[in-house]
């Protein structure tokens, strides 16, 4: 079962449990909230007080979109042999996505870019049939009536 960590805002971190969970073969691990500190989640996901903390513990991070940027904590997540879901990648410099891209290669681990929409199992049951782009709005205004 891959253990995967989150590192995004508390809401965030919630909306994404709440339009996932339960996923086969996925466990939540747990969560870092850098600009919130330590909250308790309503899901019962571990949040952790440290980007190391997390990353012990899980196979994989989803670094999800946040006004931070994400480099170091990618770098790491390479160090440490960990894979990487990066929900958006628009902070990253060109140099600093070169060197991201250097550094996956040596680690032999993958980093995937996108929005985790993309790969909610709704969307991946209906991509054929219909626009992703009413997909991901239909799943938008379904977390903001049940947030």
């Amino acid at each position: 079962m891959l253990q995967l960590g989150l590192i995004g805002s508390m809401e965030q971190v919630e909306q994404l449990l709440r339009t996932w969970a339960p996923l086969p073969d996925i466990n939540w691990c747990g969560c870092f909230c850098p600009e919130q500190g330590v909250n308790d989640p309503t899901s019962g996901v571990p949040v952790y007080k440290s980007y190391a903390a997390l990353t012990e513990v899980s196979d994989a991070l989803c670094i999800l979109r946040s006004d931070a940027n994400p480099f170091q904590w990618i770098q790491q997540a390479f160090r440490m042999g960990k894979h990487v879901f990066l929900e958006y990648a628009g902070l990253l410099s060109l140099e600093e996505t070169e060197e991201l891209l250097s550094n996956q290669l040596e680690a032999g681990v993958k980093c995937l870019l996108g929005s985790p929409e993309l790969s909610h199992p709704a969307f991946l049951l209906l991509r054929d049939e219909v626009p992703a782009f009413q997909v991901m709005e239909i799943d938008r205004q379904v977390a903001k009536l049940h947030g």
